[in-house]
């Protein structure tokens, strides 16, 4: 993967910093192997034995980024995180280093590599991303100011690390959490730093295939993201989010305080945290639909002279409010299949309702889990440990095609993306911009590039400025 961003990246002056384990020969030769073939890859050793958990290994990556600055004399404006198995795409540092003059956190939109159609427990992370990224981000950036790290494609200011080094001790990340990307975001917004969820949209070409099984490229308008396969198994599905539910809604209750926050801040807090309890009610209400339609069906075929209670007698209040109440599942699927189909056209679009009853049943495994594990360590004094998901690569074949769209989404009749920068303010547009990464293999890398100022288009993005 380091391979293919060196290739893919519309950028010249970049470092990179990847994180390894003393104990881990195979990732450290590997990662020796890409320093000897690019001058800018750096290995960063963390001095004991792992796996620990993602913040511990980002923490010593930081350290080294740090002690670079000070051996080069050369201070970085900048920190991006991203795992190993991402795709990225080429403008992605041009827009972080237009962004870093004015924002400390940037981050990127999150989508899934497209799947098959009979890829289903996939197929439910292509729907909630495309969802969560495309309507629910840009709300809660609206309403609240309150962007949380995706923990791949998140932009750190050098301004917000030493911000964060000084509040938390020496370390800019909170080794206690399961989730440090989402507990950064929200002690940022804390700390009054401006966050922006930045859109930026750009052309990708992919291959689909249509109802025939007729395979042809297509043009897809979307937000510039950073692409990446998530299991596909239900079982590391449930596993993953298991830990995502442990660290935001279990550990968020006493590690996020809540103090001082606005009315829209405590809501959004308390929307991540219901999942703890709405999980199991969703499999309850599926159970008494599933009832209620075999009540209904076994009455029509005269199996058996049920009635009704009279509660619930046609043109009750009560009856009324039982069909408003199936408006929303409705209204609810037809928001996730109108995202859906943006991202990945109309077969996933009218696939992505019948994967809804799987997300659900992910997410009550998931959470059960997360329950079982927070109470043996608040009970039982267990320790929580970092669960690793063990992710799908891209395949050669499909890294191509991934590169060869995303490249062919920089050019525009033939000229290359430049932003469009006025004299007043090119002075600091030519600030220094760092990557970095994060545990597993993270990145980073700085800038002197000076724009160029001729451009058929300028950059936006939505969200605060």
């Amino acid at each position: 993967m380091v391979e293919n961003m060196v290739q893919v990246l519309d950028y010249q002056q970049y470092v990179v910093f990847i994180g390894t384990y003393v104990n881990d020969r195979e990732t450290i030769d590997e990662v020796e192997r890409m320093c000897r073939r690019y001058r800018r890859v750096r290995r960063v050793e963390v001095p004991h034995a792992g796996p620990t958990c993602k913040a511990d290994c980002l923490n010593h990556v930081v350290d080294a980024i740090f002690a670079h600055e000070a051996k080069t004399g050369t201070p970085f404006a900048g920190v991006v995180l991203h795992d190993s198995e991402d795709v990225l795409h080429p403008l992605e540092l041009r827009f972080f280093n237009y962004l870093l003059p004015r924002k400390d956190m940037i981050q990127l939109p999150v989508a899934s590599l497209e799947r098959r159609l009979g890829e289903l427990v996939a197929g439910t992370y292509m729907d909630e991303f495309a969802e969560s990224h495309g309507k629910e981000m840009l709300v809660r950036e609206s309403i609240a100011g309150m962007v949380p790290s995706a923990g791949v494609g998140t932009c750190f200011s050098r301004r917000a690390l030493l911000a964060l080094i000084d509040a938390e001790g020496n370390h800019a990340f909170n080794i206690s959490s399961l989730t440090e990307d989402y507990d950064v975001g929200m002690r940022l917004q804390a700390l009054g730093m401006q966050s922006i969820f930045g859109i930026f949209p750009v052309t990708y070409r992919v291959r689909r295939r249509d109802w025939r099984g007729a395979e042809r490229e297509v043009e897809v308008r979307a937000p510039m993201a950073v692409r990446e396969f998530f299991p596909d198994s239900f079982h590391a599905a449930y596993r993953q989010k298991s830990r995502w539910v442990l660290g935001i809604g279990l550990q968020g209750w006493h590690q996020i305080p809540r103090g001082g926050r606005s009315f829209a801040e405590r809501y959004l807090l308390l929307h991540d945290r219901k999942g703890v309890l709405t999980s199991f009610i969703s499999i309850v209400a599926y159970a008494l639909a599933l009832q209620f339609l075999l009540l209904h069906a076994g009455t029509a075929a005269g199996w058996w002279g049920a009635g009704k209670p009279a509660l619930f007698v046609a043109g009750s209040p009560w009856m009324a409010l039982v069909w408003i109440n199936a408006c929303f599942p409705v209204l609810r699927a037809g928001h996730r299949m109108y995202f859906t189909t943006r991202l990945y056209g109309g077969l996933h679009g009218l696939m992505s309702a019948p994967r809804m009853i799987i997300g659900n049943f992910v997410n009550c495994l998931a959470v059960g889990r997360a329950w079982r594990l927070y109470l043996a360590s608040m009970l039982l004094g267990r320790k929580l440990v970092w669960d690793k998901t063990a992710h799908d690569f891209p395949s050669a074949d499909q890294l191509g095609r991934a590169t060869a769209s995303a490249r062919a989404s920089c050019c525009a009749r033939g000229r290359r993306w430049r932003p469009n920068i006025s004299s007043r303010r090119s002075a600091s547009r030519r600030r220094r911009a760092l990557c970095s990464g994060r545990c597993w293999w993270p990145m980073a890398g700085w800038t002197r590039r000076r724009w160029r100022r001729r451009s058929p288009t300028r950059p936006t993005c939505r969200g605060r400025r």
